[in-house]
């Protein structure tokens, strides 16, 4: 990943390949993350996403792509640490492959700007009352329907239970409720005086050559450049070397108990000692030689799946887990014995080999696709010092058995969340 263009709060990252056939290019609008303004926020890509005064329809927008040889464009809203990201992302035909159109990524360049500068707006100076409106039940359908997928269902509200007092705890989507004060007109504005004058803009290509004609029309246009006071990002890591363990437990009509556990890694995003967290998180509950899989599920049948995951940004590792509803207390000592058993230094060498081998997997699998690839440069941006993925691979690999243990031994429980039956529910 190299930047190659830095002005205003946009920057610029290019990531050479020849390896596909294809080029990327997003553009993701950063915002810190709070309840006041997540939902808003949330909600202006996706009205964008509808079209533009060029392109004012989504049949219009299909078929101008279907014109640049069926390329792809769409937006997403996620967040890393407590950074909010507006993304708007496509994929289309390299340039070597596009006889009739060599210079498709100029003209995908030029969409993507007019999809996000130029909305269709309202005679009333809002956006389309239409695409508002629609956008807005959309939003709320999604956000009622999180509590369908119980798995994800828990794993959020133990999130929420456990930084309840930390913008992390808040979706990247906002409430219910939320959105209830908006309007056109006011979404509109806080478009213009926030999203395009505030935000700071994280742009990134994967493609054969730099994309020069590109920052010619940043150049230009202006408008993604411009912007007198941007907003400051923090991602919000804190060091948390000591916990009150809180537990919390919800019924709901489920035919599983979903277990979870949430951790304080006391490891900074930026860490030298990330990869061993990482490796230690893998052999903890990261895949079939883990610790939690072998034990929790296989040796001592107390699970239906337990694994364990980071959010690095953060600072903080989760184990979700399914069990059923009357083993929780000895699935609970049985998992956090095996965090012990870790930070006791109990490891034999083919299990932190086994977990290194799952981790630069993982990392090389990266490469298989842009989205993945740009996916995890974005979370480099937010970084001190980026690290590409070959680096990070060496670092894995330098990875030592005390390596793990010291980093484990600073992490510590924080909440424990139990989704569990209703009283009277019957199974079946």
């Amino acid at each position: 990943m190299h930047l190659i263009y830095e002005k205003g709060r946009v920057r610029l990252y290019y990531m050479p390949t020849d390896k596909f056939k294809t080029e990327t290019l997003s553009v993701t609008f950063c915002a810190p993350l709070t309840q006041e303004k997540a939902y808003g926020n949330a909600l202006i890509p996706m009205v964008l996403n509808r079209g533009s005064k060029t392109y004012p329809t989504t049949g219009a927008v299909t078929k101008h792509l279907m014109g640049l040889y069926g390329a792809s464009f769409g937006v997403d809203v996620d967040k890393r640490g407590e950074i909010q990201l507006l993304q708007f992302q496509s994929d289309y035909i390299a340039p070597a492959y596009a006889q009739n159109c060599p210079d498709i990524g100029r003209q995908m360049g030029e969409f993507l700007v007019d999809i996000i500068t130029n909305p269709v707006v309202s005679d009333a100076g809002g956006f389309d009352p239409a695409y508002f409106r629609q956008e807005r039940s959309n939003t709320d359908q999604f956000i009622r329907s999180e509590i369908n997928d119980k798995q994800s269902y828990a794993m959020r509200r133990c999130i929420e239970t456990m930084c309840k007092e930390e913008p992390f705890g808040i979706s990247e989507l906002g409430s219910l409720g939320d959105g209830d004060g908006l309007t056109p007109e006011t979404l509109y504005r806080d478009y213009q005086e926030n999203f395009l004058q505030k935000m700071p803009v994280r742009i990134f290509c994967c493609a054969m050559q730099e994309p020069t004609a590109l920052i010619e029309q940043l150049e230009a246009g202006g408008v993604l450049t411009s912007g007198a006071s941007v907003q400051p990002l923090d991602l919000g890591y804190r060091a948390v070397p000591k916990c009150t363990l809180q537990e919390v437990t919800e019924y709901a009509e489920v035919l599983q108990g979903k277990l979870n556990i949430g951790f304080r890694t006391n490891t900074a995003p930026d860490s030298l000692d990330y990869p061993a967290l990482y490796v230690m998180s893998t052999l903890f509950g990261g895949g079939p030689q883990s610790k939690l899989f072998m034990n929790v599920r296989e040796k001592h049948s107390l699970a239906y799946y337990a694994s364990s995951r980071l959010e690095r940004y953060k600072g903080l590792m989760y184990v979700t887990s399914g069990i059923d509803v009357g083993n929780k207390e000895q699935a609970q000592r049985l998992i956090l014995a095996q965090l012990e058993e870790i930070q006791q230094g109990h490891i034999t060498a083919a299990e932190l080999e086994g977990a290194k081998a799952t981790v630069i997997h993982g990392l090389r699998g990266l490469s298989d696709t842009q989205f993945s690839l740009m996916n995890y440069y974005v979370g480099q941006s937010f970084l001190e010092k980026a690290t590409s993925v070959e680096t990070y691979i060496e670092q894995i690999q330098s990875v030592s058995k005390e390596d793990v243990i010291r980093v484990a031994q600073r992490v510590v429980a924080d909440t424990i969340y139990f989704l569990t039956s209703k009283e009277g529910f019957r199974h079946g």
